[in-house]
Parts: C-alpha cells; structure tokens; sequence
C-alpha cells in the first residue's frame, strides 16, 4: 500500500500574513441624555433622567488589505429574525472577514466615515429615538434614507 505526500511542502514567510481572519477592531455605544420638556421638568442636573443610545462608533483596523486603492464598505441590513434590529455588516476584501454588528433600527442613522493608512472610523448618529412616530427609515452610506 503505498501513500502518497509531498516531499516539498514550502512554507513562505507570507503565508500567515494573508490567512482569512477578522480584523481588529474597537466599538463604542454613545449614551447620553435627552432633555425634553417632560425630562426638564421632572429631573435635574443632580438627579438626571435615564441614560438612553445617541449613536455607535466603530474603530476598525485593516493593516495587511491585498487591494490598498478599494476603501471597505459597510452596509445596514434588516435582520431576519425580527423586524426591531438591523445588522450593519463591514466589508473589506481579502485576507479579512466581514464583521457583523447588531443594533436597533427602529430609529434613523446618520453616518460619518473615513479611511486612512489601514483604519475605517466610522460613526452612527441616531436621528431619532424609539418613541418617535417617524416611521423605520436608516441613512446608507451614499446618504440615501431608506425606509425597511
């Protein structure tokens, strides 16, 4: 019975360097308060009202890209599952595989994105907060409001 192998398996010095992996990254949930008429007059600055989400803020770093000149993308989806969450998915390209974030999409987003030496900083304003009447609309990164 014979086995069959490679006698010359090389290993390069790259080959780790462009192995399929997540980037890393850092995010950030901003959470502030918001002074209504009703929270106004029924609290103060030393008893404030509840803390609630002004926006998210990702960090995400790409230093080993095959393709430098291609920016990564990024794109808010409607989550299967329920009809309350969206999932903002970044895309880069290879070596790295896209990172997948859930947030609520029952408010609006305005986002502001850069791409400098490696690095995607992206933030997500909220327009809006749950208890709106304003419907389901998110911003796209071309600043196009689509309604899910």
């Amino acid at each position: 019975m014979a086995y069959a192998c490679s006698i010359y398996s090389q290993v390069y010095w790259w080959h780790d360097k462009y192995r399929p992996r997540k980037p890393k990254y850092f995010n950030r949930v901003h959470t502030g308060y918001e002074w209504n008429k009703y929270n106004q007059t029924h609290y103060d600055h030393d008893n404030p009202p509840p803390k609630i989400v002004q926006g998210y803020k990702f960090n995400i770093f790409y230093p080993d890209l095959v393709d430098k000149s291609k920016a990564p993308t990024y794109s808010i989806e409607k989550d299967g599952s329920t009809g309350e969450t969206c999932l903002i998915r970044f895309h880069a390209g290879p070596p790295y595989e896209d990172i997948v974030s859930l947030v609520p999409c029952n408010v609006s987003y305005y986002s502001s994105v850069a791409f400098s030496m490696g690095s995607l900083f992206t933030l997500f304003y909220s327009t809006g907060f749950p208890y709106c009447e304003q419907g389901m609309g998110i911003l796209t990164q071309e600043g196009v409001q689509v309604y899910i």
